[in-house]
Formats: structure tokens, sequence, C-alpha cells
């Protein structure tokens, strides 16, 4: 128990201190100048594709209720509509991707020059051969590790605030187009208005619980990996 605490505190220390190097590539006075209009574009492509995802949402239940009133001017127009609504979420998909990995990389590059710089600041590359612990082919692992620093934040950010909008928007198209229904239990009769998104809420927070369970030790796991 006292152990957890410890390294949990450990990683806590850890976090501060590498985020408090780390922010400053978001500073006007000493960081990248591209780093703010490159983030705000990135919440920009990632809105836009949303928006086109849920444009097509609409072309697919505009398209079946055209199929199903026979209505073949309506069918002919939904179809030249596809096209340009494939092709934009295709393009806006394509630029978030060259976006996300365009700000990783600039991250990285901003964060490698300062760590290497204190690391080679006072013969410091020097001094740890004389100091405990692991730091054997410090170059390399400060190569991985800054990679690693940096991709996985922009990731994770960037697929929260996609996830989340999409939630959003998607749950407000479930609870229009879901109705209500009514059962009787015990002679009760009970109605669950907007039955779809509470299905889909449940089935969100079972299969999340499972997937916790079964991944408990994979952060665990992937540090030891990291570390060897």
């Amino acid at each position: 128990m006292l152990d957890t605490k410890i390294n949990a505190s450990h990683r806590k220390k850890l976090l501060l201190r590498f985020w408090s190097s780390a922010r400053g590539f978001w500073s006007i006075h000493q960081g990248d100048r591209h780093a703010l209009w490159m983030s705000t574009g990135l919440l920009i492509l990632v809105l836009a594709q949303l928006g086109f995802n849920y444009g097509i949402n609409i072309w697919n239940r505009s398209l079946f209720d055209a199929v199903e009133g026979k209505d073949q001017a309506s069918v002919l127009h939904l179809t030249l509509i596809f096209i340009p609504l494939v092709s934009g979420a295709l393009l806006f998909g394509v630029a978030q991707v060259a976006t996300r990995m365009s700000l990783q990389r600039r991250w990285r590059a901003w964060l490698t020059a300062r760590v290497t710089s204190r690391w080679l600041a006072d013969n410091r590359y020097y001094q740890l051969n004389f100091a405990s612990g692991s730091h054997q082919n410090p170059e390399y692992r400060l190569a991985d590790d800054l990679r690693i620093a940096t991709d996985a934040p922009i990731d994770f950010v960037a697929g929260i605030v996609s996830a989340f909008l999409s939630a959003m928007t998607f749950i407000a198209v479930l609870w229009t187009i879901g109705g209500q229904v009514t059962f009787s239990i015990f002679g009760i009769s009970i109605t669950i208005h907007g039955f779809l998104v509470v299905a889909a809420v449940l089935y969100a927070v079972i299969t999340s619980g499972v997937m916790i369970v079964i991944g408990r030790r994979f952060v665990t796991i992937v540090e030891r990996k990291n570390k060897a």
C-alpha cells in the first residue's frame, strides 16, 4: 500500500515537471510561433470533420426515406450530393491527421532542443557516467521518450475532444429519432423517453467497465517495456 502511494506521488511529480517544461511550446515569448494557430486549426478541423460526419448521417436518413417513398428526384439529388459530401469528409480527415502530426513533430523538435541543451550544459552528459542509476545510452532514450511524451498527449486531447463532440451530437440525433418505449413491470407502466440514448449509454458503461477490468495492468506493462 505504501509503495503504491509512493509510486503515485512520484508519477505526479514527474507529470508536473514534464508539463512545466513542455507547456512553454505554446508560450508567445519562448515557444514555437506556429503552435497556437496550429492547435486552433486542429480544433477547427475536428469540428469540420464532425460536421461532415453529421451530414453523412442525415444523408443516409434522407436516402432511405426517398427510397422508401420511391421518390426518384430526391434519390438523384442525394446521389449528386454524396460525392462532395464524402470528398469533404475525406479532405478534412486527411488535413486533420496532417495537422496533428505536424503539431506533434514541432512540439517534439522544440522539446528535444530544450532537453538536449540542458543535457549538454555544464558537462552533464559526462557527469552522468558517475551517477548511480540506469543511465545507459541516454541519447537513444531521450529520442524515444520525447517521442512518446509529445505524441500521446496530442493524440489523447484530439481524441477526447472529437469523442465528446461526437457523443453530444449523436446523442441529440438518437434522442430525436429514438422516440419512447413503454413497458409494464408488476402492473406498473414505465415509459422511457429517448430509449436509444439510454441503451447506448448502458452499452458504453458496460463495455468500458469490462475493458478497464481486462486492461487494468496494461499501463504498468507498457511502462516496464519502455524502461527496458
